[in-house]
């Protein structure tokens, strides 16, 4: 079975590198990177869709920015899609009751403003600055343009794929950041509420779960793919 990974808002497939190397040898990942200069889910939504294997049964597996178009993809019932993965990702802009009216002051200026130690604690977590892992995630922010960086913010804090979420047919597995301060509880309930087929799993991680704990990531994504090839 194939597992397509979409990245996050970085949108670069290279942090998927611990991922992929703690997926059991039946399972191969597609790494899917996303062009440095797009920034919207329109956009984006065709190099999805180009990404899925011909003739081959897969799992899309969706890190934060990058769920809403998972969600999007799979409402069109690809062939061969059998199932949905959601790490810390949301259907629906996270924190919308207040930030979403922020919107429009997204732009470079205010991104380039953002200390990265700042950063890397709330992707990475506490003590994280120095790591290798901080030091690949810096490099994947630095090769997109803060411009395209801050319209895929403006992106992520219109969205509502709510309705595509309740159509879904495949299962879906969600893999809840239990230190995660960007994407919150509300958001995994909400996707909760309106998903037909759902099974949540929290875990003790910070926002980058992937990146952070792959082993245990990998070990779940592996359970519900087997599960889901015989759905």
């Amino acid at each position: 079975m194939r597992l397509v990974l979409l990245p996050g808002l970085h949108g670069s497939g290279r942090l998927f590198r611990l991922l992929a190397e703690s997926l059991p040898p039946w399972l191969d990942p597609i790494v899917v990177s996303y062009p440095s200069h797009v920034s919207s889910y329109v956009e984006l939504l065709p190099v999805v869709r180009s990404s899925f294997p011909a003739g081959e049964q897969f799992v899309l597996v969706a890190e934060s920015f990058s769920g809403p178009l998972a969600v999007l993809a799979a409402a069109e019932r690809p062939e061969s899609l059998a199932g949905l993965v959601l790490a810390a990702s949301f259907a629906r802009a996270p924190w919308s009751c207040w930030i979403s009216p922020l919107r429009p002051l997204m732009r470079a200026p205010l991104l380039r403003c953002v200390p990265w130690p700042l950063v890397a604690r709330v992707l990475l977590g506490p003590g994280s600055r120095s790591s290798q892992l901080a030091e690949e995630l810096r490099r994947a922010i630095s090769a997109t343009p803060v411009a395209v960086l801050a319209g895929r913010l403006r992106e992520v804090l219109r969205v509502n794929v709510i309705d595509q979420l309740g159509t879904l047919e495949v299962p879906l597995l969600y893999l809840a950041a239990e230190r995660d301060v960007l994407v919150t509880r509300s958001s995994v309930r909400l996707i909760e509420r309106y998903a037909r087929n759902i099974r949540v799993v929290r875990m003790d991680a910070p926002h980058l779960l992937l990146q952070v704990a792959p082993a245990e990531a990998a070990r779940e994504i592996s359970q519900f793919a087997a599960k889901a090839a015989a759905f």
